[in-house]
């Protein structure tokens, strides 16, 4: 991958994803999907929030290169659950999601359905243990949007980071829908550009993004740095 690339998988963070429930079939292609017609392929599966780009038919394709089968995906909104940066940076230099509680929030997400083996693949894709927890939110009754079945067992992935502040508040992906009140909006470009700052790194943007990505140590350093500026979660 060249570097101009590379910049953009990171810059282009959370990714395009259908509105929609749709299935996406591993090894290349996505449709549409009725839930409630097909409702046969969610048997055996845990549902997981997707907060970032795990809903992403473009990251789904990276992560599950050269497996076969399907994943439904579908659809739900949570209340009073926000979807913000998390303190540190991924491997592909983005800076990643998370979710956190938050008063009055709604936001629209994606629920991966997987079985056993895509469910530890994902874990694996996630560094379990060191980048996030997957945690258990409980019974959740969500709002369907052509969407999720049932009320479900939803399952998420936690940052072991904490939350990206911005004078003191998380920070909300622009690029996903949703109301998160009180809380600062920032794009992917914006929020790699706050986080330069925060670090104190002067040089070009770019410049700055290509040496995270290229060098783990550095990359480690960063996101060590941004834990003076974050929060952390505080699901109960």
């Amino acid at each position: 991958m060249d570097d101009p690339a590379r910049l953009a998988r990171a810059r282009d963070y959370p990714y395009d994803r259908p509105a929609g429930a749709f299935l996406f079939q591993l090894g290349g292609g996505v449709r549409s999907l009725d839930p409630a017609a097909e409702a046969g392929l969610f048997d055996g599966r845990t549902a997981v929030i997707a907060a970032g780009s795990n809903a992403a038919p473009a990251r789904l394709a990276d992560k599950f290169a050269g497996d076969a089968g399907v994943i439904p995906v579908t659809t739900a909104t949570l209340r009073d659950v926000a979807t913000v940066y998390s303190a540190h940076f991924a491997g592909y230099g983005a800076i990643p999601a998370t979710l956190i509680p938050h008063p009055g929030a709604v936001a629209p997400v994606h629920v991966t359905w997987l079985d056993p083996a895509q469910l530890e693949r994902m874990h694996a894709s996630e560094a379990l243990g060191v980048n996030y927890d997957f945690v258990s939110l409980g019974p959740l009754p969500v709002d369907p949007r052509g969407g999720t079945p049932r009320t479900i067992e939803a399952h998420a992935y936690l940052s072991r980071y904490g939350a990206l502040l911005d004078d003191g508040r998380p920070i909300a992906l622009s690029a996903l829908p949703g109301e998160a009140p009180g809380l600062a909006r920032m794009s992917q470009p914006e929020v790699l550009a706050l986080a330069q700052a925060l670090i104190g790194d002067p040089g070009p943007a770019d410049a700055f993004l290509l040496g995270l990505i290229g060098d783990r140590e550095r990359r480690r350093a960063a996101t060590l740095a941004l834990a003076h500026h974050a929060r952390p979660l505080a699901f109960p």
